[in-house]
């Protein structure tokens, strides 16, 4: 099992359904809100595994899509729902999946899951930081 990995995505985005992690009320349109959660859990992981193959010091699959945005930057693309209300779903959500654990799984899911929690709140203060520099000027 490599970690570009269907069944942990597949966990990851059924929390998406699950109004105890992401309320569709929280969005205009439900169907809008969860697709775009959705996109934005899919992308977390890419970005997540991504720098975590970094950090183990493993080289990525030559078939790994490369993120198109990371860090701050996809944090400022998405801050609508990063910023909101639903600031605590996404690494919620990836604890709940890290803590449940799945059949198919990467040998060191947990780790990963909970890499990717810690930055997702580090990104995220980095991005408040961008945004009150940007305020500033």
């Amino acid at each position: 099992m490599g970690y570009a990995n269907k069944a942990l995505l597949d966990a990851l985005l059924k929390t998406v359904d699950d109004p105890e992690f992401f309320n569709p009320e929280d969005g205009d349109d439900p169907a809008t809100f969860r697709r775009d959660c959705r996109a934005i859990m899919t992308a977390l992981y890419h970005c997540g595994v991504w720098d975590w193959f970094e950090v183990i010091s493993q080289r990525p699959p030559d078939d790994f899509k490369v993120p198109t945005l990371s860090g701050s930057d996809f944090f400022m693309k998405h801050r609508e729902y990063l910023n909101t209300c639903m600031y605590n779903s996404f690494p919620t959500a990836m604890k709940y999946v890290a803590d449940k654990g799945g059949e198919g799984f990467p040998p060191d899911y947990r780790e990963l899951l909970y890499f990717m929690q810690g930055s997702f709140y580090s990104l995220r203060a980095e991005c408040a930081r961008r945004q009150e520099e940007e305020r500033g000027r």
